[in-house]
């Protein structure tokens, strides 16, 4: 009997004479069904944390009554035309008692 053991399958050559029922084996067989799963699990809380947020905005647009617009016209001097501000009045000093 030839005592080389051929096989195109790393898991099968790492678990050539072991036990196949202890659950290492199971786990390498089927970790791509675990990656698979895990990715989309997580994609889908992150989908959630992140579209939560958006959905309340929505749900609450959705019940506001719509409101009036106001617009309001403003001035804006430029930076070059402002002038110093006053100076800063210095307040008075206590009379010291005598």
């Amino acid at each position: 009997m030839d005592d080389t053991f051929r096989s195109d399958n790393f898991e099968e050559v790492l678990f050539a004479l072991k036990n196949k029922e202890y659950g290492a084996y199971i786990l390498c067989w089927r970790r791509l069904a675990h990656l698979l799963r895990s990715v989309g699990g997580s994609l889908l809380i992150l989908g959630l944390l992140y579209g939560s947020p958006l959905m309340w905005l929505l749900l609450q647009s959705s019940r506001r009554e719509p409101t009036s617009e106001m617009r309001v016209e403003v001035s804006v001097t430029p930076y070059a035309q402002l002038q110093a501000p006053p100076p800063v009045a210095e307040p008075e000093k206590p009379k010291e008692p005598q």
